[in-house]
């Protein structure tokens, strides 16, 4: 019994030390120091809490200590793994797990030491005073390092912040209910032509868009000529740089593209307009190759995205993790598909996410140099394939007719893979960063264009551009052919479900007033409510208040929101008509008086400039006249562009 009550009593300075261990593996990983000292500061509170509890009430001590244990373990576990403490990103990504299989034993082992070492039993202790003194300077100093850094490197707070933001999300999607048409605030009438087509370019040209898994631009441009093939690709093509993801990971990252909208939740569906949508009203074949098939979930993720056709074999044998496609089989697929598309004679579009590139994997077919790291493998082999792709491209009838587009569904994350290959990065952030976009096609002038840290929303717009595609359209981003001034909109604002980070300018920015956050906030929990709706445009209802149904007021967006033309059609005659504008917001406080100017068709039209409203919400239009002194007038749900 002594030797039992030794063990345990020694068991409490195993799980210390064990604790010790870990938070200096993640000072490793993540290369900053303040987590030691903060770590160091918050081991020594529970130590102290624990001890004191322990000698007092042994089994609530216990069970304090295994709980603030297990907690600071797990942090300090993920961080090592992944560069950051347990996000709100990583849980909702938790049915995804299996793609981090090729880690499965690294991970699966530190979940098994972090559960052994933090629930270690342990009993009452002779503590004296040691646990208070060690208690009040365990205090003490993390309070002197709140001050001076925050709560950011602090594993504790990370769990509030974490316990904060499941609260905070599922709160907002049960209060994000409107019986209002909230599409009209995001209805654009069309694209605007900021780059006309090459005129060397079919009617229809066929379109080929490759998002390829986790890839920054940092290592396309890696000295090592880790992706040789990819940075020639850009050189040959027009090329887009200084282009940032906007959201992250896989679920969020594409069809949040080929929307160019947010995504609350991975799996949710979007009612919108997207690329897909508009090529198929175009008259094209739309598909989307699934590298992943025996994933029931992902299948039904792509599904719900309505291409006419999904391709890849649920029954099928294929040789990268858990049964998807390497990226050798994808884009042998990929060619093979396009060709038999091209023969058809009907203009397609087709679209694959490639999967090899996945955090924890390593390639199954081509190496870099020795092979030793795996990191450095999967996108050496990504690579080689893409250029057998263009290689095999080039030399065939596709290439007469048909656009390549290579991207990526979001920035390589930064975990302990990425930081070892990287050790000099100088990245700000794990899950944000530049990333690859360009257009090629056989005969292309080589481009390089500037977009200054806009980022993916922008995809689908500018593509439709640079087609000269113009169609009704929900776009959240604009074409980056526009050279507008990134100032505060949405294509310069990263979202991943839990904060908003600015990237214009190329440089990624916490620096975000209250009043801007809750703007953004606003208008992109109507954007979540609107994807949802069945579209229909600017929301008008048009109210005949004097019975005069001949009579009737109609309003026009321009294409960016910025101007209204209001008309009044009527087959009575009046000497004047005063339209009267504004918001439902702060008791009509922006009320616009207009003076209508009459045309010769008998109508009577004003065009506003919505730089005189700085409300976002409904607004209201009555047209007054000499003869009635209650007018017509209708509502307009509208989010004018120069307000970002």
């Amino acid at each position: 019994m002594n030797k039992l009550n030794t063990l345990t009593k020694n068991f409490f300075f195993i799980k210390v030390l064990f604790s010790l261990i870990i938070t200096f593996m993640a000072v490793w990983t993540t290369r900053n120091a303040r987590y030691l000292l903060v770590g160091i500061a918050e081991l020594s509170v529970i130590v102290g809490i624990s001890a004191v509890l322990i000698s007092k009430n042994t089994p609530l001590g216990i069970t304090v200590n295994n709980l603030l244990m297990l907690l600071f373990n797990v942090q300090m576990v993920v961080l090592f793994f992944a560069n950051s403490f347990v996000q709100l990103i990583m849980i909702s990504n938790l049915d995804s797990i299996r793609a981090l299989s090729g880690k499965a034993v690294q991970y699966g082992l530190g979940a098994v030491l972090t559960l052994l070492f933090s629930l270690l039993p342990i009993k009452k202790i002779d503590h004296s005073q040691w646990s208070h003194r060690i208690l009040l300077g365990g205090l003490a100093l993390e309070l002197c390092l709140a001050l001076l850094w925050g709560n950011i490197f602090s594993p504790l707070f990370g769990v509030y912040s974490l316990a904060e933001s499941v609260y905070s999300h599922e709160y907002l999607k049960s209060i994000l209910v409107s019986e209002n048409d909230e599409t009209g605030e995001f209805y654009k009438e069309g694209i605007t032509d900021f780059r006309p087509k090459d005129v060397s370019l079919a009617a229809q040209p066929n379109v080929i868009l490759i998002f390829t898994e986790g890839l920054s631009q940092e290592i396309v441009d890696d000295a090592r000529g880790i992706m040789p093939n990819v940075a020639k690709l850009e050189r040959e093509s027009l090329n887009f740089t200084g282009y940032f993801n906007h959201t992250f990971a896989t679920y969020r990252g594409l069809i949040s593209q080929l929307y160019s909208g947010y995504q609350m939740d991975n799996l949710d569906t979007n009612t919108l307009v997207s690329m897909q949508s508009i090529f198929k009203d175009a008259g094209y074949s739309t598909t989307f190759l699934n590298t992943e098939p025996s994933l029931q979930e992902f299948t039904d993720y792509l599904a719900s995205m309505e291409f006419d056709e999904l391709i890849g074999d649920a029954n099928g044998k294929y040789s990268g993790y858990d049964n998807s496609m390497t990226d050798k089989e994808a884009y042998e697929l990929l060619f093979e598909t396009a060709s038999e598309k091209e023969e058809s004679g009907t203009p397609f579009f087709l679209s694959m996410y490639s999967f090899g590139t996945h955090a924890s994997l390593n390639s199954s077919d081509v190496i870099f140099e020795d092979g030793s790291n795996a990191f450095l493998n999967k996108f050496y082999n990504l690579d080689t394939h893409l250029g057998f792709f263009i290689k095999k491209f080039n030399e065939s009838p596709l290439s007469e007719n048909t656009i390549v587009i290579f991207t990526s569904d979001h920035a390589t994350y930064m975990d302990n893979d990425y930081t070892n290959t990287f050790p000099n990065s100088m990245r700000p952030n794990a899950i944000c960063a530049a990333c690859p976009f360009l257009i090629y096609y056989k005969g292309i002038i080589p481009e390089e264009i500037n977009v200054d840290g806009r980022n993916s929303l922008d995809l689908a717009p500018t593509v439709m551009d640079y087609l000269d595609i113009s169609v009704p359209n929900y776009f959240l981003g604009e074409s980056l052919f526009s050279n507008k001034q990134n100032t505060f909109s949405y294509d310069t604002i990263f979202w991943n479900g839990e904060i908003f980070w600015d990237t214009s300018g190329e440089n990624i920015s916490y620096a975000m007033s209250s009043e801007q956050w809750n703007v953004l906030e606003e208008r992109i929990n109507k954007y979540f409510i609107a994807k949802t709706q069945k579209p229909s445009g600017v929301s008008i209802t048009t109210t005949d208040l004097s019975q005069v149904d001949t009579t009737a007021v109609s309003g026009t967006f321009s294409p960016d929101y910025s101007t209204l033309d209001l008309r009044l059609i009527t087959n009575q005659e009046f000497w004047e008509v005063t339209f009267l504008m504004w918001s439902d917001e702060n008791s009509q406080d922006d009320l616009q008086r207009y003076n209508a100017v009459r045309q010769e068709d008998g109508s009577w039209t004003y065009t506003v400039n919505m730089a005189d409203f700085h409300d976002i919400g409904t607004y209201r239009v009555q047209a007054f006249t000499s003869e009635y002194k209650a007018g017509w007038g209708f509502d307009v749900t509208q989010l004018p562009d120069y307000q970002g």
